[in-house]
């Protein structure tokens, strides 16, 4: 017994003498390796929010580029997907094909490509808001860090909204939804900036819209990442704070869900109208407060305009969609619910859809409040327009 007792103890300190050192084990860890890097690394993405999203963007293109073809699985994330026959040799042989006659349609690649551009919008987004606007706010003059931030955040929504507005009436011209002479029974007027007209009746008489144009596919699913990425903006607190913060948000998220719904069940030429209302009215917000961030003279007869532009896309335009809805909804264009033939216009859509645009129209009434609320500060003020859902500086 005593012999084995012995070589019970001469095992237990050989097994003790073979366990690593403490200080060695630690020493040598591949993770306390790395954790200074990676703190590094959060640091410098938190001081440059543009350097990962590029480095992603680059990641993306160096693979593709790899294999440039349509096999690769990124050319869906940088090109658009489910090219018509017409189109198929075209979309092969170069990067994207304009051709007005081809058509695209729908699929569940469509979400690697708004992924993906959403990634770039976030980009464009911080390094031009964080790098290059801002000095064309100094050279403006502006000195105050807070009012070059904001300077620079409403230049880019005004950069934006300025081109997104331009191609989304060319579409809707296109379809003949939008027009400047009436020549249907049908067609309303839009009598406050002149004399527009409104065909509702067009965005169903032809649905389901199951294909596309590639310009009007491409304007969508952009329209789609802008739209995504605005959204964590908010989330991340990348935009300094406003009063109206919640409402913002609230906006946002019945906002993308207008769009995913409305491209996955095929209200397309409903969803650009709403489209072309909310982008051009934000581009006379942003640009009257540039206006007033510049202390310009004009800003006060400019402020008059964004708000009859406000009143006519927010309001009009958008309470003759809402209209549209209760009406030409049913009645253009076939009504039921067949799954089959992906045809969805049914009570069911009517009811989610008419929910979501008066929540949408609700929103803008509450911020019609606010423009009213500035307008008459400017009048009791003698002349100072202030945007009151804005911190102070």
């Amino acid at each position: 017994m005593a012999k084995a007792h012995a070589v019970t103890n001469d095992l237990s300190r050989s097994k003790a003498t073979k366990r690593p050192h403490p200080q060695l084990s630690q020493q040598f860890s591949p993770f306390r390796l790395i954790q200074p890097n990676l703190r590094k690394w959060k640091e410098t993405s938190l001081q440059h929010t543009w350097l990962s999203p590029l480095l992603l963007c680059l990641a993306a293109l160096s693979l593709y580029l790899l294999n440039p073809t349509a096999n690769n699985p990124l050319h869906a994330c940088l090109f658009l997907s489910y090219a018509g026959p017409d189109n198929a040799r075209e979309q092969s042989e170069s990067i994207l094909s304009w051709n007005s006659r081809a058509q695209y349609a729908k699929g569940p690649a469509d979400i690697l490509f708004v992924s993906f551009y959403a990634l770039v919008f976030t980009f464009a987004r911080e390094f031009l808001v964080s790098y290059l606007l801002p000095a064309l706010a100094r050279r403006a003059g502006i000195a105050s860090p807070g009012k070059q931030g904001r300077f620079s955040e409403q230049l880019y929504t005004a950069l934006y909204t300025l081109v997104s507005s331009i191609f989304g009436i060319y579409l809707l011209m296109d379809t003949e939804i939008l027009s400047f002479s009436s020549q249907s029974p049908s067609t309303w007027s839009l009598s406050v900036l002149g004399n527009m007209h409104l065909n509702t009746e067009i965005m169903y008489q032809h649905y389901p819209h199951l294909v596309h144009s590639p310009l009007f596919k491409a304007f969508y699913l952009l329209q789609a990442s802008f739209w995504a990425q605005q959204m964590l903006v908010l989330v991340l607190g990348l935009e300094a704070p406003r009063k109206d913060f919640r409402a913002l948000v609230t906006h946002h998220f019945v906002t993308v869900g207008l769009i995913a719904l409305s491209w996955r069940f095929h209200f397309t030429y409903l969803g650009v109208v709403i489209f072309v209302t909310h982008d051009a009215s934000d581009f006379f917000l942003a640009t009257s407060k540039l206006l007033n961030y510049l202390d310009n003279p004009l800003q006060a007869p400019y402020f008059a305009v964004f708000a009859l532009v406000w009143i006519q896309t927010r309001h009009v335009m958008n309470l003759r969609a809402l209209y549209s809805i209760l009406t030409d909804f049913e009645t253009a264009g076939p009504w039921g619910l067949h799954w089959a033939r992906q045809e969805y216009k049914c009570r069911i859509s009517q009811v989610i859809t008419f929910g979501l645009l008066a929540a949408l129209q609700g929103l803008n009434l509450f911020w019609l409040f606010w423009i009213l609320k500035t307008a008459w500060g400017f009048l009791v003020s003698g002349g100072v327009v202030k945007d009151d859902r804005e911190e102070d500086d």
